[in-house]
C-alpha cells in the first residue's frame, strides 16, 4: 500500500467519525474513540482500519530469538530500549 492510499485511507476515517460525532455510542476519552461495530459507519471504519493494518502484519517477521540474543538482553537489562536498537 502507498504512502498515498494510507492518507486517503485516513481523511475517510477522519470523515467518518466526523459523521459518527452525534451518535448515542460514540465515546471518546483521550485518543480513543468507541464506535459501534453493528453501524455502517461503524463497520467502514472496521474495515478501513484493517486495511491499514494488513501491512504491518504482512511486515511482521515472526522468529524465536536466539540464544545469543536472550543473552544480549538478560546482560543488558539496565539499558533503555531506544539504546538496544
Amino acid at each position: 500500500m502507498t504512502r498515498e492510499e494510507k492518507k486517503m485511507i485516513r481523511l475517510r476515517i477522519i470523515e467518518l467519525l466526523n459523521q459518527c460525532e452525534g451518535c448515542q455510542h460514540h465515546y471518546r476519552f483521550n485518543a480513543c474513540v468507541r464506535i459501534c461495530p453493528s453501524c455502517p459507519i461503524g463497520q467502514e471504519m472496521q474495515a478501513l482500519g484493517k486495511k491499514l493494518g494488513e501491512r504491518e502484519r504482512q511486515n511482521a517477521v515472526r522468529r524465536p530469538w536466539t540464544t545469543q540474543e536472550e543473552e544480549f538482553l538478560l546482560q543488558n537489562l539496565h539499558m533503555k530500549k531506544t539504546r538496544i536498537g
